[in-house]
């Protein structure tokens, strides 16, 4: 087995993330937050290189602590795959991202790794946990 990866990258981002985040994929799914000043987006996509990408963002706008207002969490089996992915979210989507400050990379990492583990486990359908409700 091999030890999943997760990577954080950050933005200063003031615009409608939906719309953004389904434009890299429409299989972005609202999910709930315990922050209630944040709006999440995430899915899981099986594949020969299985993935698991969340995006948030601050609904106030107002700059986190960190000096962002949006933030990509992909956690995947590979860095290289995680950098791909986040390349190509920016690509896609136009919003620049950035490296998280490593305090948050760390909380990051401490928190998505071992969810990214769980989907690895059940697939899309553990999603169904994290989906916001109503």
């Amino acid at each position: 087995m091999t030890n999943p990866n997760t990577l954080t990258r950050v933005s200063l981002f003031m615009g409608d993330l939906e719309r953004e985040a389904r434009k890299f994929s429409p299989k972005f799914r609202p999910l709930a937050s315990i922050l209630g000043n944040t709006v999440k987006y995430g899915f899981y996509e099986e594949s020969p290189d299985p993935r698991l990408i969340i995006v948030s963002q601050q609904m106030d706008l107002q700059h986190s602590p960190g000096g962002y207002t949006l933030m990509l969490t992909v956690s995947s089996d590979s860095q290289r795959v995680n950098e791909r992915t986040a390349i190509s979210f920016q690509d896609t989507t136009g919003i620049p991202l950035s490296e998280a400050p490593e305090w948050i990379a760390t909380q990051n990492n401490l928190g998505i790794t071992p969810a990214y583990l769980i989907f690895k486990k059940y697939g899309p359908r553990a999603m169904d946990v994290l989906a916001r409700q109503g």
